[in-house]
């Protein structure tokens, strides 16, 4: 293959040429997003059940649910939320079953439960879709709901419409309904029941095909087309017809009430009344492309509409996007500068320019991999270009030194190329075999977490392979046609030779020096070494460097919400949501006066605010702040300022100031409490809120139980047995009663409309008409209900969730950026609260979720990819250099990585998080590949008739160049993002950090220690030997007697 490329330019260009034209090509179809999509591998079971209480539901659906689909295969974890008319079961799906299938078991499992109520609709099975929200598009003004509700649903209905989007919700908003309303006196004057109007409703209000006719001028269909739609319709449905032709109709005994559900519910947009609509991307879609159409959409839109009403785009998550990729792609340039800077130093200009030219070969080759298997350009795959910018041209520089020595040796360029090119190609082989192999565990982390990171190694290794034919392929084609000498006579030459002059006399004089000095004191090195690496882990150990979990990173959105007692009174929540409000612009102003000369005020730019729905005590805020490479100040100066301005507001049961979003794997701290009593689990969980308010760094201290809405749970009196009433009888009219009975549910046009029977408002509303509310039995023989029931009143649950059929509480809260850790406060914890906490509860299970447990299930699978890939690694060394010793002294530079990232960390005042371990795994296959080049020509001096000292020194010397080349290069790649002070760039910084100090320390301690190393190792293994035969073997003939080749 090299020989060809050598011997045929065109078609080595031509390939090129492809490569360039194809990759470019993907590269303006890949979309962009600011973090990657993935599956999440979770199944939801939904079931409506309206009316019913949380434990009804609990009872009834969930439980019956979750203990039918205990032993479905591929099932890892079941929770489930049962909530006032809902149930949910969610199902993690163990990753390696096929989702499919156990979905259909899901499916049968579920069909063969018989027992469930009949007022409960049809369970829902799918499948979780991750949607990331692109931006919205809000319609506001001083108009009634009615007509405000049908010209966003006009807004909706064209947004579907247009090509780009595919899904498009509303944020908040109440569903129709129509409501047949029934006076008691009504229903005794014409001795009417509820069922009985609600049958006559359904015997006229349907649609329903009746075959067809065959006749001779054709097929005549037969239906009867009678459904009701409208107010009128219904108003106008026989009820009664009597013998004497006279007809009560349903106006005469009922309101026919055409209107939303009754629920409390106020959405306002800057302080008008308003509907969010929330336009999503799904799938492969272009969130900058989404959000561009959206606002050229808002812009035409805005013109037809009237002066009363206005329509904005705000949350737009494109500007993050383009952001955050400026400021990469801004990074990579810069890092792309140094690199070839850094190459034109020490090679001459053409050797240069051929180098450079595989990474953008590379890094286009990869973008055609990357559109063919759906990946996306964001934040994780484009750092990983930068981290990979440094690499890349390592192969090449090897491959190109090589021809270079062999063109200034005299060799005519096309066979200096050929055999420059066949000299080290094993051992670049092996070099780029064993980066790729480092990276290869990041594909493998299990989890959230994994999923999340997937992409940064894909991107990587498809770089490098790519990378690494170019190097044997184009590259030697290049190099044997358009490489000479360098020009003596030239300025870039002669700084090039003054440079290179300055490098050798280095080399000779203070690097021979001083490896002669380490290798004369190779044991007292050795344990300096060793020491270092000790002390690495001792600082680690000590928290000198401490660890910590996701860095943060700056944001334009921010959420708020205030949750009161259930059934809190719906002014109350409006009048703090309205604080609220109060209180940011109050920051706004007392941050302004203290602002830097490059802080942008004000930073606010719109607030969507959300009070009631199903709960009345809970009210929601959405602020859109001016994009952070603007303001120029952290969201978390703003959040911390804006709570001191709140303040406590002792009547709320939380207050919580978060981001849009979270990391991977959820909140800092969650700790999970189990029982099958929430009597011991309430306790418990305020015992836990208190001790986490003992730590500063902690806020936003919340958990997922709330005590619900009042309830007034039906008893039967023994008189109800004896006039034949049943429970069932007694409940059911209740319910019809005061939540109403479904009669009919129809679609009018897009609208999914139910019809309810039901009392009127006013009876319904008020305890009183309990005492003049009658019950019917089956022979229509009516009582008061107070003559035969009574109502107990207790106080009842919002929500209960279950983890593993248990009833759970999880305490949640965020970390500030300073201050104690994740670990660090769980470890506190351990040891100073929770074992009380187990003696008092014995049953209650105590766990962790949340961005701890992802991190113990991703540190572990990453652990066990780590050994896997350094035996991997080992095997590869092992079959280059046929030894079982040698790949043990080689992979001894992976500990030297690590103390460099740990000096690295501690000089920055950084904390070792996950994307460190991550930054540490990839060093890995790097910085082997410093020491596989220094034992490969030691081993070559050695065979050639050196002693050992001498081969160890020799080597250091010839390959101090290419060793500091290589290094120089991978730690400028990613040096501009080190010295980058956005604090977009904060969540990508430890891996850079890792990469960058811990290829410099291993660098020098690899031209340092791993010569001593070496000779050391042949020192045991000479004694051995000499030991076992009885005579004196020397370093030299064992490795001489070693088949290297």
């Amino acid at each position: 293959m090299i020989k060809q490329a050598i011997k045929n330019p065109v078609a080595t260009n031509l390939i090129m040429i492809v490569i360039l034209a194809w990759g470019f090509s993907s590269f303006l179809t890949i979309p962009r997003e600011t973090f990657p999509e993935f599956t999440l591998d979770i199944i939801f079971v939904d079931t409506v059940y309206q009316g019913a209480s949380p434990d009804e539901i609990e009872e009834s659906i969930t439980t019956k649910i979750e203990e039918s689909l205990s032993g479905v295969s591929g099932i890892e974890e079941i929770t489930s939320r049962s909530q006032e008319g809902f149930s949910r079961v969610i199902l993690e799906i163990d990753p390696s079953y096929d989702s499919k299938k156990v979905k259909d078991d899901i499916e049968r499992e579920i069909a063969q439960i018989v027992t469930f109520p009949r007022e409960a609709e049809k369970t829902k099975i799918f499948e979780l879709t991750r949607k990331r929200p692109a931006i919205f598009v809000a319609l506001s003004g001083d108009i009634s709901e009615e007509r405000l509700k049908e010209e966003a649903d006009i807004i909706k209905d064209e947004l579907l419409a247009h090509p780009e989007f595919s899904l498009v919700e509303y944020l908040s908003t109440k569903s129709r309904e129509i409501s047949i309303e029934v006076d008691e006196d009504k229903l005794t004057q014409y001795s009417l029941t509820y069922s009985q109007i609600s049958q006559a409703i359904k015997n006229n209000s349907l649609n329903l095909p009746a075959g067809a006719i065959k006749t001779d001028l054709g097929e005549i269909l037969v239906r009867t087309m009678n459904q009701k739609y409208t107010k009128e319709d219904f108003e106008n449905i026989p009820i009664i017809q009597s013998n004497t032709g006279t007809t009560i109709y349903l106006k005469e005994i009922a309101t026919v009430i055409d209107s939303f559900r009754d629920l409390r519910l106020k959405n306002l947009l800057d302080g008008k009344p308003s509907y969010a609509l929330q336009i999503y991307k799904t799938g492969n879609q272009n969130v900058i492309t989404l959000a561009d159409a959206a606002i050229k959409y808002v812009a035409k839109k805005q013109k037809t509409l009237p002066k009363n009403l206005k329509l904005i785009t705000w949350g737009d998550t494109s500007k993050m996007v383009k952001g955050r990729l400026n400021l990469l792609t801004r990074n990579g340039k810069m890092g792309l500068i140094l690199v070839f800077i850094s190459l034109a130093i020490f090679m001459e200009l053409k050797l240069a320019m051929f180098v450079s030219l595989g990474i953008p070969i590379s890094f286009l080759g990869c973008f055609i991999f990357m559109d063919y298997f759906h990946q996306s350009l964001n934040m994780l795959s484009m750092f990983a270009m930068i981290l990979v910018l440094g690499i890349i041209v390592d192969d090449a520089v090897v491959i190109s030194d090589s021809i270079y020595q062999k063109i200034k040796k005299g060799l005519p360029p096309k066979q200096a190329a050929l055999e420059g090119t066949q000299e080290v190609f094993l051992p670049v082989l092996a070099s780029v075999a064993t980066t790729v192999v480092a990276f290869m565990p990041l594909w493998f982390v299990s989890g959230v977490m994994g999923k999340f990171f997937a992409v940064l190694p894909f991107v990587v290794i498809i770089s490098l392979l790519v990378s690494l034919f170019e190097s044997l392929y184009i590259l030697p084609g290049h190099l044997a046609h358009h490489v000479n000498i360098i020009n003596k006579k030239s300025l870039l030459s002669r700084f090039q030779l003054k440079i290179q002059n300055g490098l050798a006399y280095f080399i000779k004089n203070q690097y021979s020096k001083t490896i002669s000095t380490v290798l004369r004191y190779r044991y007292v090195a050795a344990t300096f070494a060793f020491t270092s690496i000790a002390i690495a882990v001792m600082m680690i150990k000590f928290g000198i460097v401490r660890q910590g979990q996701f860095p943060k990173t700056d944001t334009d959105l921010l959420k708020a919400s205030i949750t009161f007692p259930t059934g809190t009174e719906f002014k109350y929540t409006e009048k703090h949501i309205q604080y609220m409000t109060d209180c940011l612009y109050k920051a706004q102003a007392e941050l302004k006066k203290k602002a830097k000369p490059n802080q942008h005020f004000p930073f606010i730019k719109h607030i969507y605010s959300s009070v009631g729905g199903t709960d009345t005590g809970k009210g929601q805020m959405r602020i859109e702040l001016i994009e952070a490479e603007k303001r120029n100040i952290y969201y978390e100066v703003i959040k911390n300022e804006w709570e001191r301005q709140i303040g406590e507001i002792p009547t709320a049961q939380s207050v919580i100031i978060d981001t849009q979003s979270h990391g991977p794997g959820g909140k800092a701290i969650e700790i999970q409490i189990k029982d099958h009593s929430f009597e011991n689990l309430t306790i418990a969980r305020d015992l836990i809120k208190k001790e986490l308010k003992q730590y500063e760094s902690i806020s936003n201290i919340t958990d997922n139980f709330q005590e619900g809405k009042l309830e007034a749970r039906l008893k039967l009196k023994p008189l109800a047995h004896a006039l034949g009433f049943q429970l069932s009888d007694v409940s059911r009219q209740i319910r019809q009663v005061y939540f109403g009975e479904q009669t009919l549910r129809i679609q009018r046009n897009k609208d999914d409309i139910r019809v309810y029977i039901r009392q009127s408002k006013k009876s319904r509303n008020s305890l009183n008409s309990l005492l003049t509310l009658k019950i019917r039995n089956k022979k229509n023989h009516s009582v008061l209900f107070s003559d035969i029931a009574y109502f107990d009143f207790k106080r009842g649950y919002s929500v209960i969730n279950h983890d593993d059929r248990f009833r759970e509480i999880t305490v949640s809260a965020d970390l500030n950026s300073k201050g104690e850790t994740t670990s660090e406060i769980l470890r506190d914890l351990e040891k100073s609260f929770l074992p009380s906490l187990k003696v008092q509860f014995p049953n209650i299970q105590i766990s962790y979720k949340g961005q701890e447990k992802e991190n113990q299930k991703s540190n572990a699978s990453l652990f066990r990819g780590f050994i896997i890939a350094m035996f991997v690694v080992f095997t590869i060394l092992a079959t280059t250099f046929k030894s079982y010793v040698q790949p043990f002294i080689i992979m001894f530079a992976i500990p030297f990585g690590f103390v460099g990232v740990v000096i690295g960390h501690w000089l920055m005042g950084m904390k070792l998080t996950m994307m460190s371990m991550f930054g540490l795994v990839a060093l890995a296959g790097i910085v082997v590949n410093n020491s596989l080049l220094l034992i490969d020509i030691m081993n070559k001096k050695v065979r050639s008739g050196s002693s050992i000292l001498k081969a160890a020194i020799v080597a250091g010397q010839d390959r101090f160049t290419a060793i500091l080349l290589t290094s120089v290069t991978t730690f400028l790649g990613v040096a501009p993002m080190l010295l980058e002070q956005s604090i977009q760039a904060q969540f990508l910084k430890p891996t850079a950090l890792s990469l960058a100090s811990g290829l410099l320390v291993s660098m020098v301690f690899t031209l340092l220690f791993i010569p001593s190393i070496y000779v050391i190792l042949y020192d045991f293994y000479s004694f051995i030997v000499s030991f076992y035969r009885g005579s004196k073997v020397s370093r030299e003939s064992i490795i001489r007697a070693s088949d290297f080749s």
